[in-house]
């Protein structure tokens, strides 16, 4: 009787233990899944954080790429000369026009400043040869310069404030003859003066510079001057 107990009693520990070990078994890829599925949402969570990253990083090069289009764009046109003469010809990134309109030193001065540019600043023989072809046809005969001195020491300056480190001084000139001749010309054409009642007579070579009074004078007849502008685009 008691070995029948005890049989009986190891069967019930026996299916117990089977039970538990099939309790797990079922258990155990339930587990496994819930932990691989909070792996996969952990993965999907950081893709979409990195997606976010790179969207917001490419918005943001967009961006930067957009802003610097639109400042080169704004450069561009803050470069525009509007003043500019259609007429006026390029020559080593600047432009020059030759105008024929009869006025004193100072008024062509500022009439060159109104339209964008200044009275032509020379700083080398071959743009002072440039700008000696530009006057060859004109029917005028002196061409205002932007070089003049300061009235008191002769030390003569250009219209864009430079010093005049290259200059094409006819001979004898400068020479503040009478105390009055402070602003630059010259002739695009030899030029004879001549005072018959003073016995004197002297010559002016083509393209060579001069300084005469600001309007001119009776030697120099304002009414055969003509200017030129400088533009520095």
């Amino acid at each position: 009787m008691k070995k029948k107990i005890f049989a009986m009693m190891m069967l019930s520990v026996l299916a117990f233990s089977m039970t538990a070990c099939s309790v797990e078994d079922v258990l155990s890829p339930n587990v496994t899944k819930e932990a691989d599925d909070d792996d996969d949402d952990e993965d999907k969570s950081d893709k979409k954080k990195k997606d976010k990253d790179k969207d917001d990083k490419d918005d943001k090069n967009n961006a930067a790429v957009a802003g610097s289009a639109q400042a080169s764009e704004g450069e561009a046109e803050s470069t525009v000369v509007t003043n500019l003469d259609e007429n006026a010809v390029e020559y080593n990134g600047h432009h020059y026009m030759v105008y024929t309109t009869t006025q004193n030193w100072l008024n062509v001065k500022n009439a060159c400043e109104v339209k964008g540019g200044h009275l032509v600043v020379i700083n080398s023989a071959e743009e002072q040869q440039f700008v000696f072809n530009l006057t060859q046809g004109v029917d005028r005969t002196y061409f205002w310069i932007g070089l003049a001195d300061d009235d008191t020491n002769n030390t003569y300056e250009w219209v864009d404030g430079s010093a005049a480190s290259y200059t094409n001084w006819d001979n004898e000139q400068p020479d503040c003859y009478g105390g009055t001749e402070h602003y630059v010309m010259f002739p695009n054409q030899e030029v004879i003066y001549s005072n018959e009642a003073e016995g004197w007579s002297w010559s002016q070579e083509a393209g060579k510079w001069s300084d005469v009074p600001l309007d001119g004078s009776a030697e120099f007849d304002l009414n055969k001057f003509a200017y030129i502008c400088e533009w520095d685009y």
